[in-house]
């Protein structure tokens, strides 16, 4: 159904799906195999979704020549049918209820998120944590929305057929030329998502030195992105930035992921992403305010608010520091 209405209701669905199983799949794997052994799991993984998109990109932009909605259509059978499989063959082996589950799904629910919220308060390692996530969250609004736009701006290339043979629209060149900057990505990215995962996992500061690296690459990306004089060099900037953005997830899920209390883990894995959601939000209106009178302005924007991560890495690195010699 290609109207705006449905891809408002489409989307409103998603967003309620994924807030039940965001923070779910880290707690489902630190239960089952440990927390140390996910949160190396979770880095090996992220080489693995390189690999995977040399194939997967090709394969979307030759359903997409026929109409973009296929390979949508085909992503949601794709996850509808992991659904399925999982229901019957995800093992729960070391999951423990909460106990107030025993009065009801609801009352296990409540009880459940006033702990983590309690947890959260106590721990000023998590407390600093999402605060990065929402600054985060704010400054992201400006690359993950305008990025397109600002390529665009500078003029795509135009193809008139593919290798000689057959003839390409305006949007199926487009299609090719966006696919194609993907590819870069991945091969670009594959070498640091491997190098993160000769990053000792289990130490905080490990994690927290190769996020401060990784955010400040994405940073500077971002303001090479925005000030580009010309496209190759926009394509290059974008090319750094996505690179930097793709490990930033798995680097910052292990992150969060150590010394949560596994009665709590999923709340408060999911309580960070909706820290994101809410810095998105707050965000969103400022960078689309300074978008419609200069894109550049609002990509520089979103670098600088990035850059207030910094300390807070910092100062989260030595918190969990201190935190773990107290618990020694």
């Amino acid at each position: 159904m290609p109207s705006f209405a449905a891809i408002v209701i489409a989307a409103f669905t998603w967003g309620i799906g994924y807030t039940f199983t965001s923070g779910a799949t880290q707690a489902w794997l630190s239960d089952e195999i440990g927390e140390g052994n996910a949160n190396a799991l979770m880095l090996r993984v992220g080489v693995l979704q390189r690999y995977l998109g040399f194939l997967v990109i090709p394969l979307s932009v030759l359903l997409a020549f026929s109409s973009l909605q296929i390979p949508i259509v085909v992503g949601g059978i794709g996850f509808l049918s992991l659904a399925a499989f999982l229901m019957f063959t995800m093992p729960e082996t070391n999951f423990r209820p909460h106990p107030h589950a025993r009065q009801g799904v609801f009352a296990g629910m409540k009880a459940t998120l006033l702990e983590a919220l309690r947890f959260a308060r106590d721990n000023a390692t998590l407390r600093t944590v999402f605060i990065v996530t929402m600054v985060f969250g704010a400054a992201s609004e400006s690359f993950d929305r305008l990025w397109q736009v600002h390529l665009l701006n500078f003029g795509m290339p135009r193809l008139e057929s593919l290798l000689g043979i057959v003839a390409l629209s305006e949007a199926q060149s487009l299609l090719i030329g966006f696919a194609a900057i993907n590819l870069s990505v991945t091969l670009v990215g594959l070498p640091l998502a491997q190098w993160t995962t000769r990053i000792n996992a289990g130490d905080p500061r490990a994690v927290a030195r190769a996020l401060l690296l990784v955010t400040a690459g994405l940073g500077g990306s971002l303001v090479a992105f925005a000030l580009s004089p010309n496209l190759t060099l926009a394509v290059v900037a974008y090319i750094a930035a996505r690179v930097c953005r793709d490990v930033h997830g798995p680097l910052s899920g292990a992150w969060l992921n150590q010394r949560l209390e596994p009665s709590t883990r999923a709340t408060v894995l999911s309580l960070n992403g909706q820290a994101d959601a809410v810095g998105q939000i707050a965000g969103g209106p400022l960078i689309g305010a300074l978008g419609n009178a200069s894109l550049r302005l609002a990509l520089l924007c979103g670098s600088g608010i990035l850059a207030a991560c910094l300390p807070l890495y910092n100062r989260a690195s030595n918190l969990g520091t201190k935190d773990a010699h107290a618990t020694d």
